[in-house]
């Protein structure tokens, strides 16, 4: 009867049916399907105080489907009209459920949430799920604002690139408000055109902690504080991109503020920050109130403010390690500590191995707050591929190759690089040797090398040589530098412009 969608008057009483589906009949008045055999009857048609008269007594059903906003309605007002013991859920089973589907050639009324069958919205996934379940949603555009109503479920997309939540301007496009913990996972999408008056455009995080991994997060907006990602738990991000939002108050990219106990610490992993703005404070990044943030592999670029801190803005008590991280070309200055009035309440930033325009002088922390400067920090131009165009990869050229390192200890604690870089690409690359900066890994690099041979090509002018075999040093004399007692320096044929000296050490240099 699907296709008779105006039928006001169903009468199929005294039948063999087995099954009834009238989710499509949404103009029925009057319904009997009495004395069938029926044990499956899908009434999600959104049909409540319409229906005037019906019956379905003398089946075999125990269940019957009928719109998520109906059950309440159902239960009060038709259980008479059915065998004694039949209940209403959306769908009938979903307890017993742990994988639901979702497509755009899916149907809510008639889809029964299966890879065969799936449900066309991902909100109405999530309101069926039960605890651990998993949303499986295919490429497609979704134009709906979500909510994980604090369930920890995981919702899986396709690929970022190719299945899109598109918020619509109605609000924030992801919600995680009511305390979900690391195992409510999002991945595999793209969230986009949202648009707030109070918290995140993109993603709004109240007191939770999910996980949020493999996503890209872009051209979302608000009035107040985050216009990408808003942040009052301890969310970790992983493979992430956060590009073209914009806040009105605090927060281009990402704002966050300290968690309600003592266990606040937000860990971010090949994430890449760029393109972001502010009408006021942290084009890139918004930390206040006691925030402590973990950067590990991190590219921060291009963002913008109108006031302070186009990179990374801390205020009130906030704490940074950077570690294997890039922070350039943000509007000045790249990293900014506010005063808090009185300066009672300092931040703290520990780098480690990053990139930071200005190096030191690129930090202002107005006398509020304490820098611990590590080993391996530079402050040279990356050599992105093509910063113009928003390619942030490292060209082959790029200086911070195999710059980063594979851990660093701070405090105590030992943060280590991912195994793989933003883009699933193994990090380091090649095996064995030293990880590059930021959030993309080049797939050139070197090891550590010490000799006793140390290789010398005129022609090769890699900025990561370490003088082995397959990252040679391009002169003589750093070969020399490199090599100890005993060592050979293994020159390639061609014209070397130096003046070398061996500075007493016992060594071979060899030509061709």
């Amino acid at each position: 009867v699907s296709n008779n969608t105006a039928l006001t008057y169903l009468n199929c009483r005294y039948n063999q049916l087995t099954s009834l589906d009238v989710s499509s009949n949404t103009a029925l008045e009057l319904f009997y399907c009495t004395h069938n055999q029926l044990t499956y009857l899908n009434m999600r048609n959104g049909i409540t105080e319409q229906l005037i008269d019906f019956s379905a007594k003398n089946n075999s059903l125990t269940c019957v489907e009928v719109n998520a906003d109906d059950v309440a309605y159902a239960t009060a007002n038709w259980t008479n009209e059915f065998d004694v013991g039949v209940t209403f859920d959306f769908i009938c089973g979903s307890e017993a459920r742990t994988h639901w589907y979702v497509a755009t050639t899916g149907s809510d009324a008639s889809g029964s949430g299966t890879l065969a069958s799936p449900l066309a919205t991902i909100q109405t996934a999530i309101n069926v799920t039960t605890e651990s379940d998993t949303v499986s949603v295919a490429a497609g555009t979704y134009v709906e604002n979500i909510d994980f109503g604090g369930k920890n479920i995981a919702v899986i997309g396709a690929d970022r690139e190719t299945t899109i939540i598109d918020g619509n301007q109605a609000g924030s496009v992801v919600q995680f408000e009511y305390y979900e913990d690391s195992t409510a996972v999002l991945s595999g999408f793209t969230i986009q055109n949202g648009a707030s008056t109070n918290f995140a455009g993109g993603i709004q995080v109240g007191w939770a902690s999910p996980t949020l991994t493999n996503l890209i997060v872009k051209n979302n907006s608000t009035t107040f504080r985050g216009g990408g990602i808003s942040m009052g738990g301890n969310p970790t991000l992983s493979n992430v991109v956060i590009k073209g939002n914009s806040a009105e108050g605090y927060g281009g990219g990402i704002y966050k503020t300290a968690a309600p106990d003592d266990s606040d610490e937000t860990f971010l992993s090949n994430v890449l920050i760029i393109g972001n703005s502010t009408g006021y404070n942290g084009g890139g990044i918004y930390l206040s109130g006691g925030s402590n943030m973990i950067l590990t592999n991190v590219t921060i670029a291009n963002n913008s403010h109108q006031n302070q801190g186009g990179g990374i803005f801390l205020r009130d008590s906030c704490s940074v390690n950077l570690v294997n991280s890039i922070v350039r070309d943000n509007e000045h200055p790249e990293i900014y500590f506010d005063t808090f009035g009185d300066q009672s309440h300092p931040n703290d930033i520990t780098v480690a191995y990053s990139n930071i325009t200005g190096g030191l002088d690129g930090i202002i922390t107005n006398d509020n707050g304490t820098i611990t400067w590590g080993d391996g920090n530079v402050d040279i131009d990356p050599l992105f591929v093509d910063a113009d165009s928003a390619d942030y990869h490292l060209s082959d050229l790029s200086p911070v190759i195999s710059a980063a390192a594979s851990e660093v200890t701070i405090d105590g604690v030992t943060y280590t690089a991912p195994t793989t870089d933003i883009e699933g690409n193994p990090r380091p690359n090649p095996a064995g040797t030293v990880p590059d900066m930021g959030a993309y890994e080049n797939e050139n690099g070197a090891g550590l090398y010490n000799g006793p041979v140390w290789y010398v090509d005129a022609s090769s002018e890699l900025p990561y040589a370490n003088g082995g075999p397959g990252a040679p040093f391009s002169k003589i004399q750093y070969g020399i530098n490199a090599a100890a007692n005993g060592d050979t320096v293994s020159v390639v044929a061609g014209t070397y412009v130096e003046n070398i000296n061996f500075n007493g050490k016992n060594i071979a240099v060899i030509g061709a």
